[in-house]
């Protein structure tokens, strides 16, 4: 039994490490505002918290409301995606291009890779918040234009990533 309402509890959870990283702030502050080579501390435990939000904000931009088919996993260097129609795995380093769609269902990830069909993953599959690290991870990969997509209603798609030709060899 919970007692938050799920919109509540689904907005806690996007803004978790957010909520995280401004408690770490504060115990810096805390420190900071301290006699001695505590103080000292404080103003890295400060820098830390800082970071945290930061990061925090790109991930809670990233994560969408659950709701799309299928199941996501990031394990040793490959996407894996499974859905009762569709689905498939792909190596880190087979990975050729990251594009957002959308289609008539809402959007989804397209990640083309050799070896086989194109991952059409949808933003909101469960364990979907794995592909932020797992994009990140690609080399060149730019967090910010990826954010930026998230947040239009393009028509068209929109290629994220894409390998260099110097790197397909």
């Amino acid at each position: 039994m919970s007692f938050l309402r799920p919109e509540a509890k689904e907005t806690l959870t996007r803004w978790q490490d957010v909520i995280i990283g401004g408690a770490v702030l504060v115990l810096g502050l805390y420190f900071a505002t301290s006699l001695g080579i505590v103080r000292w501390l404080g103003f890295a435990i400060i820098a830390l918290g800082a970071v945290m939000i930061v990061a925090g904000i790109q991930r809670a931009r990233f994560r969408r409301a659950n709701g799309g088919i299928g199941v996501i996993e990031v394990d040793e260097g490959q996407i894996s995606y499974f859905a009762p129609i569709s689905g498939g795995v792909a190596a880190h380093v087979d990975i050729r291009k990251v594009t957002l769609m959308t289609v008539k269902s809402g959007q989804v990830w397209v990640v083309s890779h050799t070896g086989g069909a194109p991952l059409i993953i949808p933003i909101g599959a469960p364990g979907a918040d794995q592909l932020f690290d797992a994009f990140g991870a690609l080399a060149g990969f730019d967090t910010g234009a990826m954010l930026r997509a998230l947040e239009t209603d393009a028509d068209h798609p929109i290629v994220i990533w894409e390998k260099t030709p110097a790197a397909l060899h």
